[in-house]
């Protein structure tokens, strides 16, 4: 059962996510800015938090990779072995989202690079370096 702070958080994720495929360029040009400085913040706390939302303490799952792979693998009845790989794919659909509302400056656009790069580096390539390992040797 998802609690209503999982679903909220949820749905912002995925509304910024899309932001970008449902406003039109002039409103990207023009508003884009405002969004991706929100999303830059976002993921610069990633980084600073070891790899986790700070808005996780709020949260009551179990799943250690994060409120969307959770509402994800509820939703959908998956395997709570997939929730390090949604939670990756999510993560970069969230990064991509802010490059792109980011497109009128490319200043940000270079930070969110620098930031996206950091943070899979150090908090998601090891973790998924090793899944894969694992599977090519079972």
């Amino acid at each position: 059962m998802l609690t209503q702070f999982e679903i909220i958080h949820s749905i912002g994720t995925v509304c910024f996510i899309l932001l970008p495929l449902f406003v039109s360029s002039a409103w990207i040009q023009r508003y884009g800015i405002y969004a991706a400085v929100f999303m830059t913040l976002v993921i610069a706390q990633w980084i600073v938090n070891q790899g986790e939302c700070w808005m996780k303490s709020y949260e009551k799952n179990t799943n250690k990779h994060g409120t969307m792979a959770h509402v994800i693998v509820t939703t959908f009845n998956l395997s709570v072995n997939n929730s390090f790989m949604i939670q990756c794919v999510v993560d970069m659909l969230y990064c991509v989202s802010a490059f792109i509302l980011a497109s009128a400056h490319l200043g940000l656009q270079t930070l969110i690079i620098m930031l996206t790069i950091i943070f899979f580096i150090v908090y998601k390539a090891k973790p998924l370096a090793r899944r894969l390992v694992v599977r090519l040797y079972r």
